[in-house]
């Protein structure tokens, strides 16, 4: 666990900012804020800032909800000697920007690989969600939780977790009750009761219109550019089918490739079959049930993107299993 008077010790005499993966999803947003809270609570102001989008209705939905204010990293204005700490994502992964200022510390649940030095680190590839580490620094700090930031952190956990049926720990049971008994009921209902926009159904309907099954494993191809997010929850609805235990799916952008994989059985480890997947042409790696990756536009030819994509993971999954 990671000692917070040292690092807001480290932070007071700075410019401070907390940086989430690029196109934040609830509980790397949830998790920035509970932090922000808990270093206000020691005397440190520091901003959330992210790159990307956010592009999820109730994503958006919590934020206007609970009040929490976050800034495009472009509109920051970083300085060399800003200090930053990641949450909800590592140095050089594909998921993150590397932007201006000084990203001393580290405070995440995915899985390791590279392996940075910082300052400050605590990562913890066991855990479902990186809301349920914050909220376990209120509890060993002794900070009260106020009402917002635990109805933010549950619904990190209900999100990232599938309401704790998928890559659960026993922290994220704990920290859950905890927060449960402490979040706005009220206030959940209302960011859960809408999910999807109307123009969401257009990029569902052409991922079960493609789809190609392999035994199990299910791939589908989206034309046109579509939300991180989005993409991510058409792989966890793929999944929902009988016949398919791993899913893929993947965005056909201007400068790339996005890709988001799920994976229910214990033989296959999504994060690494989609980091070994996309070895030498791009870069992937999450949890073990769910992972995302990127391919850079040009490295592979657009006739063969199907055919290499297909074979890739269907050789990097049969290895692992």
């Amino acid at each position: 666990m990671l000692d917070l008077h040292a690092l807001a010790a480290y932070m007071k005499p700075r410019r401070c900012f907390i940086q989430t993966h690029n196109f934040p999803d609830a509980d790397a947003i949830a998790s920035a804020y509970g932090l922000q809270v808990l270093l206000a609570s020691m005397g440190v102001e520091a901003k959330i800032i992210y790159v990307g989008r956010i592009d999820k209705y109730n994503t958006q939905q919590m934020i206007e909800l609970l009040g929490i204010r976050i800034y495009p990293a472009e509109e920051a204005g970083l300085l060399e000697t800003d200090a930053i700490v990641l949450v909800d994502a590592q140095k050089y992964n594909a998921n993150i920007r590397d932007c201006t200022g000084d990203e001393f510390a580290c405070i995440d649940h995915h899985q390791i690989y590279h392996k940075p030095e910082y300052l400050f680190c605590d990562i913890r590839p066991g855990t479902g969600a990186c809301s349920s580490i914050i909220a376990s620094y209120f509890v060993a700090y002794d900070v009260e939780i106020p009402r917002d930031v635990a109805t933010a952190l549950l619904y990190g956990i209900k999100m990232d977790t599938a309401d704790l049926v998928r890559g659960m720990s026993e922290l994220d049971i704990d920290m859950f009750y905890l927060l449960f008994k402490k979040a706005d009921a009220d206030t959940i209902i209302k960011i859960q009761l809408n999910t999807m926009e109307f123009n969401d159904l257009t990029s569902y309907a052409q991922a079960i219109e493609g789809i190609r099954v392999f035994e199990n494993i299910g791939i589908s191809r989206l034309d046109g550019y579509c939300p991180d997010a989005l993409i991510a929850s058409i792989s966890d609805f793929m999944l929902s089918l009988v016949e398919i235990e791993i899913a893929l799916v993947y965005n056909m952008r201007a400068d790339g490739i996005k890709l988001s994989m799920r994976s229910e059985i214990e033989s296959c480890n999504a994060g690494q079959a989609l980091a070994a997947a996309l070895a030498g042409i791009g870069s992937g790696g999450g949890h073990p049930s769910m992972a995302g990756g990127f391919i850079p536009g040009g490295a592979i030819p657009e006739r063969d993107v199907d055919g290499m994509i297909e074979e890739r993971l269907l050789r990097s999954v049969h290895s692992g299993m």
